[in-house]
This record gives structure tokens, sequence and C-alpha cells, in this order.
């Protein structure tokens, strides 16, 4: 068994940051302590801005180990990731903020640690004069929540397939809760309006390792044989195709969002987006571009409930019809979850369901997902303050796509440092 010298010390350096949580402040973002590092972007707040010149952030630290089943085959695999959000606040409302990743590559060599891959998610200016928000950059549009918000190790692995990541574009923001004047029980009301491309820039490589994977199909001009390799590069290119992946603003979502709605028992957030995304470079070849069109709607709830405990539901369907900038290629997806926490536990479930049919080659796919995830937050349960913002997660998972099952478990160690 092999271990890639490189790979482990960059574990070994996530391992070391754990010492640091003596520094932590308390925050308090979406979702539980073992999704956090999809989370690692601070909330938006209205009101006050934050002084010139004053920098915030957070970084998220995940140390995990998984073994799955497939058949008679066991695959185990440990791995890193990493994520540092930072925002640099401006004079006159402007802002600076950026999130770099590290997590394993596309491909694993042989052995337990796969190598790892650094990244820029996002490098976005920002002018915030509440009610408004205007930014450009590299940005993640707007579409959806279940992706950041499930819980668990597993809990958004299909909603992650809807995600909107990594392109270049602008968009502006209003509060609507502001502008209509609505009374607090209504909670916060935002309008997003964003428009992009996929980000083929410089900010698209990678470090360490490539973490862009280009299939390319050759046909034997005598025989007409097609042969397909498998390439690695270290940057994004339009040969990748894919929808919005093209010159120009190839893609625009539109998106309402409300949260800290107060109804009886409890208070609801819920979310509602339409997206555009024009055909890329292997659509066109293929002769088949369309428009994809997406819609995304999606709510959660919190509840007290005797006892100290509180029920957290969540629900979200998402659809994609030219899905990738494919005439007749169409895609859904739902996630369904249900947490519990008291104190330092949470116990939380999801269901996910991925369904994709092509009509043109008669293609039609269906999956399946099961998941349930334990979190202990060290630092409630301990009452130490070095291990505030950090916890131990574990996680179990049952897929069952075309047909093949896959099953097994994992665990996580989460830090977390609020800077």
């Amino acid at each position: 068994m092999r271990f890639p010298a490189r790979s482990l010390l960059l574990l070994l350096v996530l391992a070391l940051l754990a010492p640091t949580l003596v520094l932590a402040r308390s925050r308090t973002p979406p979702g539980n302590l073992a999704s956090r590092l999809r989370n690692v972007e601070a909330p938006d707040q209205q009101g006050e801005q934050p002084p010139p010149f004053s920098l915030d952030g957070q970084l998220v630290n995940q140390l995990s180990y998984e073994r799955m089943r497939q058949g008679n085959q066991f695959t185990d695999q440990a791995y890193g990731r990493s994520a540092v959000s930072a925002k640099l606040q401006g004079p006159a409302g402007f802002s600076v903020s950026t999130t770099l990743r590290l997590e394993p590559g596309p491909t694993s060599p042989a052995g337990l640690v796969p190598s790892h891959t650094g990244y820029a998610e996002t490098l976005i200016l920002r002018w915030t004069q509440d009610p408004w928000r205007v930014f450009a950059g590299k940005i993640n549009p707007r579409f959806g929540a279940a992706w950041s918000r499930a819980p668990g190790v597993f809990g958004a692995d299909y909603a992650g397939d809807y995600q909107l990541r990594e392109k270049l574009g602008a968009g502006a923001r209003i509060w609507m809760d502001e502008i209509l004047d609505l009374p607090d029980p209504l909670g916060y009301q935002s309008l997003q309006f964003e428009v992009f491309q996929a980000d083929t820039s410089f900010l698209s490589a990678s470090a360490f390792a490539p973490r862009w994977t280009l299939a390319t199909t050759e046909a034997d001009p005598l025989t007409g044989t097609e042969t397909t390799s498998i390439r690695q590069r270290w940057r994004a290119s339009r040969l990748m195709g894919g929808a919005d992946n093209r010159r120009g603003l190839g893609g625009a979502t539109l998106s309402w969002v409300g949260t800290e709605i107060e109804v009886p028992g409890g208070q609801v957030a819920y979310n509602a987006g339409l997206s555009v995304r024009r055909a890329g470079l292997d659509a066109q070849l293929a002769g088949r571009a369309a428009n994809e069109i997406g819609s995304v709607a999606g709510i959660e709830g919190a509840f007290p409930l005797p006892a100290g405990m509180l029920l957290v539901p969540a629900l979200e369907y998402a659809r994609r019809t030219g899905a990738d900038g494919y005439q007749g290629r169409n895609a859904d997806w739902w996630t369904a979850a249900l947490t519990l926490k008291r104190g330092a536990l949470s116990i939380a479930y999801a269901w996910m369901q991925r369904r994709e049919t092509d009509a043109p080659v008669g293609d039609r796919a269906m999956g399946r997902q099961h998941t349930a995830n334990a979190t202990l937050d060290l630092g409630r349960a301990t009452g130490l303050a070095l291990l505030n913002n950090a916890a131990i997660s574990l996680d179990w998972r049952h897929r069952n796509e075309l047909g093949e099952r896959v099953q097994g478990f994992g665990t996580s160690f989460v830090v977390s440092l609020p800077f």
C-alpha cells in the first residue's frame, strides 16, 4: 500500500491546525458541524457594516476515513478537506472576499490516501448599501440550498450535482423586506439576479495536482472504431463542454430566499430559483444544442420540542430541462432530511433521488441514496474552550445507482476556526 508523501504532509498540516481553536470565536452558520465544510462562508447580515479594513473569515478542516462495500469488494480511503473563507471590509460599503479549498483530486493513486488539489472557489468584489448589494468576480450563483444545508458528510451528495459553482459574472441582491417594509414575523426576504459564464481563466487553475478531467473521443479513419482517452488537466477549458461554458454571459439566475419566518411552533426558511444556461461546445458539436432551463424550490423548518430538543425538517426539489445544454436531456433531484438536535448531539437522516433521461439516445438512469449521521459537538459536550467548533461524526450511506448497490460508513473529525 502506497502513501504519497505530499498527501500525507497535507493531512498532517490539517491535523496540526486543531490546537488553534483556542482562539476561536462563536459563530453559528447553517447546517450542523458535520456539514460545516460546505457552509464556510459567513451568513449574510443586514444592518451596520463592519469597520473599514477589518478582516473576517473562517477556516474549516475535515479529516475523514471511509469504508465502502460494493458486492464483495471493499474500498478504504482516508482524506482531508480544508476551506478558508476571508472577507476584507473596505470603506463606503466595499468589500473583497475569497474562498480557497483543498480537497482530493479527481483521480487517486494506488493506496489509502489520494492526491489532493487546491484552488480558488470564489473571488468577489462587493458593494453593499442596504437594501442593495452589487457584486462581481468569480462567484457561486445562488440556486438551491440543499447542497449546503443537508445534514452530515454524505447528506448533499446528489444536491451537489445542481449547485452552480466557479462562474465568472456579476449580480445584484435587494432585501425586499426593507423595500416593502414587511413586519418582523415575515423575516428576511431577498431577491437576487446574476449573469455569468463558466470560469476557464487562470482562476480555475489548481495547485498540488490536476483537478479537471477531459475525455476526448477519436475515430479511426479506416475502421471507424472510436477510442476514448482521459486526460487530467490543471485548468478548465472550453473543450470540457457543459452548459454556460462558452464566451459571453452564457447563464443567468433569478432567486428569492426567505429566512427566519415565524410560524406557529417555530421558524421556517424557503428558497426558489430559476436558471437559464446556454449550450457549450460539446452539445454544439453533437448537433443537439439547447438552452438548459432550471428550477428549484426548497423549504426548511426549526421547531423546538420538549426536553430541549430541536426538530429540523427540510425538503428540496430541482429540475433541469435540456440538462447540460443537450436537447432532449432532462434531470431532476429530490432531497429530504430530518434532523433532531439536543445539546451537543445531532442525529439526522437524509433521502435523495436523482432521475435522468436522454430521449434521443434512449437512456434512462435512476439513483437513490439513504444516509444517516450522528454528530457530537465536542465543545458543548466537554465544556472545553479548546474544543469549541470541533466535532466528531459517524455517517452511514446506502446507494442504489443503475442497479448497483454501494453501502458503507465514514467517520470524520471537523474543526472550525473563525477569525
